[in-house]
């Protein structure tokens, strides 16, 4: 019974380290998205996809999330001419 405890944590703590890991990519990536605005103005889910060396799918998710956190906002509607900008913030 030990054993299989002993075991059991050690493929939790596998799982939280891999979390981890792979949450601090994808920050780095995000800011790596963030960064290319500022510098270039607009990018496409094919932009961010080749940049960062991904698919399309997660390229677009990662642009969704950054919306979501009020980093980029999307320029058109819906397809592939949809382009993202960096969020303007106003200055007193």
């Amino acid at each position: 019974m030990e054993r299989e405890v002993k075991r059991e944590r050690e493929i939790w703590y596998g799982f939280s380290g891999y979390n981890e890991k792979m949450a601090k990519i994808k920050e780095e990536r995000k800011q790596k998205i963030v960064d290319a605005l500022k510098n270039g103005g607009k990018i496409k889910t094919d932009g961010v996809a080749d940049l960062l060396d991904i698919s399309r799918a997660t390229a677009f998710r990662y642009l969704e999330e950054l919306e979501k956190e009020g980093a980029v906002e999307q320029v058109g509607k819906t397809g592939r001419e949809v382009e993202y900008r960096a969020k303007q913030t106003l200055q007193p």
